[in-house]
């Protein structure tokens, strides 16, 4: 399956995170604001706000990132990866209550 970026989240220990091709048309048909954005996604990934456990699989973590998107400030894009490989992204409004499991230093 091609790959459409293949990264590392910023951790002190990163993780590889990858995009394919098959996931971004998952994410474009249910989301398609993000419809030519995978830059925004990428960059999610490559500096999240915070990344938070998933409360129902704990083989999922969430990345966040606020503002990323054209005009919307006011919210947060969420990428949701299983072991590397990203299944979703999309935008939200209000934060659901998530154990966070790094933060991004102020520095």
């Amino acid at each position: 399956m091609p790959l459409l970026f293949d990264t590392y989240d910023p951790r002190p220990s990163p993780c590889r995170v990858y995009l394919t091709e098959e996931r971004y048309q998952h994410i474009c048909t249910r989301h398609p604001e993000l419809t030519d954005h995978v830059d925004l996604i990428q960059q999610a990934v490559e500096r999240p706000w915070f990344i938070t456990a998933d409360e129902h699989d704990d083989l999922v973590e969430n990345y966040y990132s606020k503002g990323v998107y054209p005009g919307l400030a006011n919210l947060w894009l969420r990428v949701v990866v299983k072991q590397g490989k990203i299944l979703t992204a999309y935008l939200v409004g209000n934060l659901k209550k998530e154990t966070i499991i790094w933060i991004r230093s102020s520095s």
